[in-house]
């Protein structure tokens, strides 16, 4: 490696729990000590209160506030990542500063036990020098193979808000439904444009079934992701796309067990001639195999 390229970081972390009647405290404190930029201090606290309740619903009210600190990694900062194959390459850039944030969250949430849960979480994050991958007009524009060129950059200033909503719910005695749902806003602060590679929405499912005449678990797992932006000026968008998972697993004996599986059966992928897409490159993926546990 290039000494020039070469860094030292060491980060510290402390945090205690601290608790006070119906309430909980989590105060923290993240330290870094990096080479190429310096010391930095990170503070956050998180609090939860437990509704007294009579019956076996448990209400909790969750909040939190944290200053947030990354500096660009050697990916961000030197490497090339040439996939013209795939129709995109990235650049990396040496001007890029550490990125800072003030991150707010307030939710509210009951639970019944370990395996019924219902959440509902608001959150806002104000960015300044936001690391973020954008559209290289002027180098993609050079080029006459069509390949789109792509370099990491600072968001000088950035907003997200939304509200991200979760459940865990059992369906029946062998049944089980884990969801979740996150929509988000974003801007770009200075030019009143969303930021690149946010989608608005984003859904995550997981339905697993238990069949205890054969000691064996079937999951369906999904996930969708709204179309997002992949300029600056939001122009260009990467298409929105869904993907699902099937799996089984089987116990033989006491130490194997049989799993298989077919991710993304849909087979769901890019339009590799286009640059702009972003959808999954692997396509339909069929698996198989056994393990053992002493």
């Amino acid at each position: 490696m290039d000494p020039d390229t070469r860094r030292n970081s060491t980060d510290i972390y402390a945090q205690s729990d601290l608790f006070y009647g119906n309430w909980e405290f989590l105060p923290g404190m993240r330290v870094q000590d990096d080479s190429d930029f310096g010391i930095h201090l990170a503070p956050k606290i998180n609090a939860r209160y437990d509704f007294d309740s009579g019956s076996e619903w448990e209400r909790y009210l969750r909040a939190g506030i944290g200053a947030g600190y990354r500096v660009p990694n050697l990916k961000e900062r030197h490497y090339l990542f040439d996939h013209s194959h795939l129709g995109y390459i990235v650049n990396g850039n040496d001007d890029l500063v550490p990125e800072e944030s003030m991150s707010y969250q307030l939710g509210i949430g009951i639970e019944n036990g370990p395996s019924q849960r219902y959440e509902i979480n608001l959150f806002l994050n104000n960015i300044n020098n936001m690391i973020t991958t954008g559209f290289d007009q002027e180098s993609t524009a050079s080029r006459f193979d069509g390949v789109q060129v792509f370099r990491y950059q600072n968001t000088e200033k950035a907003r997200t808000y939304g509200a991200e909503f979760s459940l865990q719910q059992p369906l029946s005695t062998y049944l089980s439904l884990q969801a979740g749902y996150t929509w988000m806003q974003s801007e770009n602060l200075k030019t009143g444009t969303a930021l690149t590679r946010r989608p608005d929405h984003q859904i995550n499912l997981a339905l697993e079934a238990f069949i205890p005449n054969w000691d064996a678990r079937v999951s369906l797992l999904g996930r969708y992701q709204s179309a997002e932006f992949v300029d600056e000026l939001s122009t260009m968008r990467s298409p929105s796309w869904s993907e699902f998972d099937v799996k089984f697993n089987k116990a033989l004996t006491d130490q194997f067990s049989f799993f298989t599986g077919v991710n993304n059966f849909t087979d769901v992928q890019k339009d590799f001639t286009n640059g702009m897409d972003f959808r999954p490159e692997i396509g339909r993926y069929l698996y198989l195999g056994v393990t053992f546990s002493g």
